[in-house]
């Protein structure tokens, strides 16, 4: 039966975290996951019911993480709870959740892979295992992310109007893709996407990692369609060079966030993939 605990408060919000666990308790490291959604929608509960199963039965605990969303909280905000619910679960692991093991892997897709990559460097622990990336970045300095996107230029425009009660709700902690994918196709068809994320210019550098940082980085699993047309592929590509430690599995011809078809079956083949490097270390 799973479990759901507040992490953090914010704004008189609470920020909570879904514990899974392990089919049969074991001593495996926690799989403490983060949500996509480009920091503006998603919710902790996104990964399909099929993977949780297959991880579960397989020894893993999986922790499911809210954290504040963008634009009505900025990046670094994000990443202050964020770190917090790492220390949370740090201390909470034995009294709270039953684990034996304080030992974890940050797994996250998209901007949640990004998240998981940046908490490794930024807040790196002796308790962590490794990190597994579906389809993320690494830097926020990518022409991707700071110039009109020529993919999100084939959408429908929309007008200020649309657009204008989408951000006057006060902090969000989920927020559907039916709910607010319009703004977040606004803010990459105008290359705002970075400043709405992150204001503070002066912080785009900090949250961009370098090859030296990812060259510090515990042993990774990736994994990205080489035509994905929201992240750029090349970001994968250049993760799996400069990680020194990590398994790459690119798949052809598929969308960005192909694992949210669970019938697919080159979805079934990486998620099998992931559990027969995650019993291998």
């Amino acid at each position: 039966m799973s479990a759901i605990y507040t992490y953090a408060v914010i704004e008189d919000i609470e920020l909570k975290a879904e514990f899974k666990p392990a089919k049969n308790p074991s001593d495996k490291p926690t799989l403490i996951y983060i949500h996509g959604g480009g920091f503006i929608l998603g919710e902790r509960a996104d990964l399909p019911e099929l993977y949780i199963n297959m991880l579960n039965d397989a020894g893993y605990n999986l922790l499911l993480l809210d954290y504040p969303l963008a634009p009505e909280a900025d990046l670094a905000i994000i990443h202050h709870y964020l770190a917090q619910a790492l220390e949370w679960f740090h201390v909470n692991h034995q009294a709270i959740l039953g684990l034996n093991s304080p030992n974890y892997y940050l797994f996250g897709r998209s901007a949640g892979a990004y998240l998981a990559l940046l908490l490794s460097v930024k807040n790196p622990s002796k308790y962590q295992k490794g990190i597994i990336a579906f389809y993320g970045y690494y830097s926020m300095l990518s022409d991707a992310f700071i110039k009109p996107s020529d993919y999100y230029l084939q959408f429908p425009k929309h007008s200020f109007m649309d657009l204008y009660d989408l951000t006057d709700q006060g902090i969000l902690t989920e927020a559907s893709v039916k709910s607010r994918y319009v703004l977040y196709i606004d803010y990459r068809q105008t290359g705002e996407w970075l400043s709405k994320i992150l204001p503070d210019r002066s912080q785009w550098e900090y949250y961009s990692l370098s090859d030296q940082e990812l060259s510090k980085l515990p042993r990774t699993f990736l994994t990205a369609s080489n035509t994905d047309k929201d992240v750029p592929y090349d970001s994968s590509v250049h993760l799996s060079n400069t990680i020194p430690n990590n398994e790459f599995h690119p798949v052809e011809n598929q969308y960005h966030d192909f694992d949210r078809d669970f019938n697919n079956p080159i979805s079934i083949n990486i998620y099998q993939s992931l559990l027969k490097w995650l019993n291998e270390a």
